[in-house]
């Protein structure tokens, strides 16, 4: 006789497990490519053009971006529906949003690093850049809407169900980002030094937002 896992949450009722680890690995790889990509715009677009940290962030991006769907899929279970999210819309559910940002982005994201490999071998710089960073940026601002809305709007579970759970979810993706950041730049003190005073702010907004969260 099989037992069923019980979730115990301390601000919940009891669950069964709804989720497997596949979909908590989305939300964490996703989040952190969304960030990456928002930062790199960022930087991309700044007067002061840091060419070796847009470099790590691209390539922190895109790593992230193609990992999510993959754990996205598993949760799935059934993968070849995938193409229903295409056939048969439903524009008033978050997730036929979610099925159009996600390939944009990864496409996006794709193109704005492989453009810039090229000028690198090339030792050219493409004015495209610019436009594929900031449709990058664009589309991660939806997947990271997106991602947030798809759990703030189940009015059952009364800790998700608010506006501030999407902001925490883009804090909390925001100090993984940076904390890999800082260990891909461990050779350089001072830009280590203004990414972790960039992460400690993220986690000030971030306790902000939770305190907002949890007194409703």
């Amino acid at each position: 006789m099989s037992q069923t896992m019980i979730i115990e949450e301390v601000l919940a009722r009891p669950q069964e497990v709804s989720w497997l680890p596949w979909a908590v690995q989305y939300f964490f790889f996703i989040g952190i490519a969304a960030c990456a990509a928002l930062f790199g715009c960022l930087l991309h677009w700044r007067k002061r053009h840091d060419a070796k940290l847009e470099r790590l962030t691209l390539l922190i991006a895109l790593t992230c971006a193609i990992t999510a769907p993959l754990a996205l899929t598993a949760d799935l279970h059934q993968t070849a529906r995938f193409w229903h999210f295409y056939a048969y819309p439903t524009p008033w559910s978050w997730m036929p949003w979610g099925a159009l940002f996600l390939p944009l982005f990864i496409l996006f994201l794709g193109l704005w690093f492989a453009v810039r490999q090229s000028g690198l071998l090339r030792n050219k710089s493409d004015s495209v850049t610019k436009w594929l960073a900031l449709a990058s940026a664009l589309t991660a601002t939806g997947l990271l809407l997106y991602t947030g809305r798809e759990v703030s709007v189940v009015q059952a579970r009364p800790v998700w169900f608010s506006y501030a759970f999407v902001l925490a979810m883009f804090f909390s993706a925001l100090q993984t980002f940076f904390a890999l950041l800082i260990v891909a730049v461990r050779n350089d003190f001072q830009c280590q030094r203004q990414l972790a005073i960039w992460q400690l702010s993220a986690l000030m907004l971030l306790a902000v937002v939770v305190a907002i969260w949890v007194s409703g």
